[in-house]
């Protein structure tokens, strides 16, 4: 029996209690690191503003203590807080996550709750020993779905947000008869891998191509091209 091909992307598949099935793309170190880096640029800045104004105050007043209090106070609460309020009330997604296309979830697909926010953030001085998230970064590799330490604890994963739906697949692929006749559940299923062939890695569209040589008689760029083309088929573009 041949073994079935690797795997080539990140797309994991989840079902839920209901028996619906979701597929998630899980993302890597690099793509999580980048929001990291946004989000700290954003703290930062921030960081910068109160201090310039608790600075003017402190030094134009008495109130030099009062204002350093004031300020150690909010950097406190923006440093443990920025991503829990974001992930639980912003649709888990901080504005570094936002910006770079991520989200947190839980591993079963549903929304991050408070709970599962606080302890995968409260455990992160841990996967950030021994420094600069040494340890979260060993544990993400060496887990399945990227998971750091905060994250095998609470349950959750980091996935890629999907882009907004695209247009129709236009109709402009060259037709290709199939050589048997087609069940209408097979080709839906060719019709749907060719309006998201485009989405899709070309390694990936590739592999899934392949598994259907029989059908199209070519593997590779090839087989791509005819899937692509038996949907135009079926769509009733055939050339003339």
């Amino acid at each position: 029996m041949t073994p079935a091909p690797a795997i080539v992307d990140t797309l994991r598949t989840l079902e839920t209690p209901e028996g619906v099935e979701l597929t998630m793309r899980v993302a890597g170190p690099y793509p999580r690191a980048c929001a990291w880096l946004v989000d700290f640029g954003m703290r930062v800045g921030i960081y910068v503003v109160l201090a310039i104004g608790f600075v003017a105050v402190g030094g134009s007043t008495r109130m030099g203590g009062v204002a350093l209090g004031v300020f150690l106070t909010l950097a406190f609460l923006l440093e443990w807080f920025w991503s829990i309020g974001a992930e639980v009330w912003f649709g888990g997604a901080s504005p570094g996550k936002r910006y770079v296309g991520l989200r947190v979830v839980r591993t079963d697909g549903l929304p991050v709750g408070l709970t599962e926010s606080l302890l995968r953030n409260l455990l992160r001085p841990a996967d950030f020993l021994p420094v600069f998230y040494g340890v979260g970064l060993i544990a993400s590799l060496t887990s399945a779905r990227f998971q750091r330490l905060g994250d095998r604890v609470a349950g959750t994963m980091v996935v890629h947000v999907d882009p907004p739906p695209r247009p129709r697949r236009s109709s402009s692929d060259e037709a290709f008869s199939p050589p048997v006749q087609l069940r209408s559940a097979e080709v839906e299923a060719i019709t749907e891998f060719a309006e998201r062939a485009s989405g899709l890695t070309a390694a990936r569209a590739i592999e899934l191509a392949d598994r259907l040589e029989g059908l199209t008689g070519a593997t590779g760029e090839e087989g791509v091209r005819r899937l692509r083309g038996i949907a135009s088929w079926a769509e009733g573009g055939r050339s003339s």
